[in-house]
């Protein structure tokens, strides 16, 4: 119990220092932490795999190389929405992403957030 909270606390301090940069990286390190997807899952999400009703993201070519839906919160998929209204039905679902750059942002993040943890975005997602 005592660790999920601890856990939860990093994770609030590392999305609230990720949104002092940039929305944009606030919401990427949002995503990756919420949905557990691996970053090589991550930088391979496009505008199609999301769905708003029921909220879920659909991972393509995850672990073993199989296909697989993970569910998200409501909240998350409509800030989700946001950046793909302006029309954009295709591409990228956060621009052009390389999984190195978004290792470095959530590791670069973590240290401007304080946090002398190693942080693997995979490994730590809340419940």
């Amino acid at each position: 119990m005592r660790e999920t909270v601890k856990l939860r606390r990093k994770h609030q301090q590392l999305i609230r220092a990720a949104y002092r940069r940039a929305g944009r990286y606030g919401l990427m390190i949002k995503t990756v932490l919420y949905t557990g997807v691996r970053v090589s899952e991550f930088v391979n999400l496009r505008v199609v795999n999301l769905h708003l009703s029921p909220p879920q993201i659909h991972s393509v070519h995850d672990k073993g190389g199989s296909d697989g839906y993970v569910p998200i919160l409501p909240a998350l998929a409509q800030k989700l929405r946001i950046p793909t209204s302006a029309g954009r039905r295709t591409g990228d679902l956060f621009g052009s992403n390389r999984q190195r750059a978004v290792s470095f942002t959530v590791k670069d993040t973590a240290r401007r957030a304080g946090i002398d943890k190693t942080v693997t975005p995979h490994r730590h997602h809340p419940e």
